[in-house]
């Protein structure tokens, strides 16, 4: 179980370092009463791109990504790191998030989200 528990930790992780690399901002802000989850990564959708349009470029990929819920809708993205996803999987996501984010503007290269991720899963 502890295995486990870290490997949620660790994947949870790897997103934040990559949503940071490439300027994407979590959600929600924390505070003294919050702190991230490490089973389910949200963060918000970058400016001129909704959560709904990124969803469907990942699945074009067979890649799927959750979107908002409710007033939310639209406006954050979220990536699931416990059960049986493996750092593979977290890896792809990511790799594709940043080919979307190119193809769209909201990055202007590949790789450092990548990089950031990968340096958090190999420690």
């Amino acid at each position: 179980m502890d295995a486990r528990i870290k490997r949620h930790c660790t994947g949870a992780a790897a997103v934040r370092a990559a949503m940071e690399a490439m300027g994407i901002e979590m959600f929600p802000q924390l505070n003294e009463c919050s702190a991230y989850s490490n089973t389910v990564s949200a963060m918000k959708s970058p400016e001129g791109m909704d959560s709904e349009t990124l969803k469907k470029e990942m699945m074009k990929a067979g890649i799927t990504i959750a979107g908002g819920q409710a007033h939310l809708k639209g406006k954050i993205f979220r990536i699931g790191s416990m059960a049986n996803v493996s750092y593979r999987d977290i890896l792809s996501t990511l790799q594709q998030i940043e080919v979307v984010f190119k193809e769209r503007g909201v990055v202007s290269e590949l790789g450092p989200a990548t990089e950031a991720a990968i340096e958090v899963l190999c420690k």
